[in-house]
């Protein structure tokens, strides 16, 4: 009956704004950006190709009938729905999802050809150009459509993200139900300002930290590292070749390469110790007084075995393959053991010192220092046996332990040293020290002029 049907209407409303309240997501920290921000946001406004391409992109939308009552069943309904999440209910999946398909297969062509419009100055624009109009649903939809196809391409990949969305028709429809519908609604409401798009990416790689962290609990390593690539190239983009422009950009970028070295330090198999090393050089070169950095890259020189183990052989999944297409090339070889075991030192030392009561980093520190002085003696006590030409006996007089001393003492000198230093200069006497500790310890003795080099 009527009657019934109003009932039922308010109950259906009732509980639709129960559920926007529950889904709405936490207020974010105000954000404020200095003078640097905002200049770089000018510096890198769309050029004037880019724009052109823009347009073009519009007019292919403004092509087909996005208007409300083709895209919902009930538009009418809107004006009872308070955030996006229960808009995505009142979708008309079967008219939308066919021409969202369609405009994605022809948008992906001029993205492909021109990479650049999915950089952060031409979706700021956009974003502004949606914030600034404060018009109706309707006008924003095509906005919103091309704004998050150009967000997903630069957070998950031009190929990653068209090839989601087209395979399978439920993953269409959740980006729209759960990404275009709020995107748009959000930008109806007179209170959001151009700022709120920094806040929303700072936001949704911190979720994608947030999910990887989860999987990490979970044992679900390969697919945490996923999460976490997400985010930190979610980030990249604000990046300027030396520093984030933003602290908090910089904070969750370095936590995501730490935590896919911890990651990479619990998968098993070709690769995996190589890639923690790196990522945690990635995390050093944002933060140089991070002790996190220095204890986990300290754990993957340790960790680091023959050359034959981590060659890359062995049968590789397919998301291995996809995740670390670095193995496919040849590695390099690994650098001896008591040159690892230096650098582990090296680096425990300065984690120690930027973290005094950290039992873990003591633990390792003396367990690194051990093998140091075992393989030293192990040394002296190959160096007692005859020698091939005379058959005399070499007398330990106690150069061995002096020689690991001396090897350490220069190290902890050189990090003062480097300091100062640029990265080329830097990497060029790190060289030098390294094959000066090799000599000391006695890794070379006895090769070629060629593998010494």
């Amino acid at each position: 009956s009527p009657k019934a049907a109003e009932s039922l209407e308010r109950i259906v409303a009732t509980a639709e704004k129960k559920k926007a309240q529950e889904l709405a997501a936490a207020p974010l920290e105000p954000l404020t950006l200095d003078e640097e921000t905002e200049r770089w946001f000018k510096a890198n406004s769309p050029t004037e190709k880019e724009m052109q391409l823009v347009q073009e992109m519009k007019e292919i939308l403004a092509e087909q009938d996005i208007s409300l009552d083709n895209f919902f069943m009930d538009s009418s309904l809107l004006k009872k729905v308070e955030t996006g999440p229960n808009a995505a209910v009142h979708v008309n999946h079967d008219k939308v999802l066919p021409t969202v398909g369609k405009l994605l297969l022809r948008i992906h062509q001029v993205i492909k050809e021109t990479p650049s419009l999915s950089r952060l100055g031409v979706r700021y624009r956009i974003w502004s150009e949606m914030v600034d109009q404060k018009g109706s649903m309707e006008s924003l939809l095509p906005l919103a459509l091309l704004w998050c196809m150009l967000e997903s391409c630069a957070a998950e990949g031009l190929f990653e993200f068209f090839k989601r969305v087209s395979v399978q028709k439920e993953v269409l429809r959740e980006w729209v139900d759960n990404t275009v519908v709020p995107t748009a609604l959000k930008c109806t409401d007179p209170t959001v300002s151009r700022l709120d798009y920094v806040r929303q990416i700072l936001q949704g790689a911190e979720e994608h930290k947030v999910e990887g962290n989860s999987l990490f609990k979970g044992a679900k390593f390969k697919e945490a590292i996923n999460a976490y690539s997400i985010a930190i190239r979610m980030l990249e983009q604000f990046y300027t070749g030396d520093k984030h422009i933003l602290q908090a950009a910089k904070d969750v970028t370095v936590a995501c390469h730490l935590n896919i070295a911890a990651c990479a330090l619990k998968l098993p198999g070709p690769g995996m110790v190589e890639r923690a090393t790196q990522e945690c050089t990635y995390a050093l070169a944002l933060d140089k007084s991070n002790p996190k950095a220095f204890y986990r890259r300290a754990l993957s020189f340790l960790r680091t075995t023959d050359p034959a183990v981590n060659s890359g052989q062995g049968k590789e999944t397919e998301i291995e393959a996809e995740l670390f297409p670095e193995q496919n090339k040849k590695p390099e070889e690994s650098p001896p053991r008591n040159v690892l075991v230096a650098w582990a030192i090296r680096d425990l030392e300065q984690a120690l010192e930027l973290a005094p009561g950290d039992k873990a980093i003591k633990t390792e520190l003396e367990k690194a220092k051990k093998e140091a002085r075992e393989a030293v003696k192990k040394k002296v006590l190959q160096d007692k046996t005859p020698t091939e030409h005379t058959g005399q006996v070499a007398l330990d007089d106690g150069s061995g332990e002096d020689q690991m001393s001396k090897v350490l003492e220069m190290m902890r000198s050189a990090r003062e040293e480097l300091k100062g230093m640029d990265d080329l200069k830097r990497r060029d006497r790190a060289a030098e020290l390294t094959q000066r500790a090799a000599a000391m310890l006695g890794v070379m003795e006895g090769e070629s002029d060629e593998e010494k080099e």
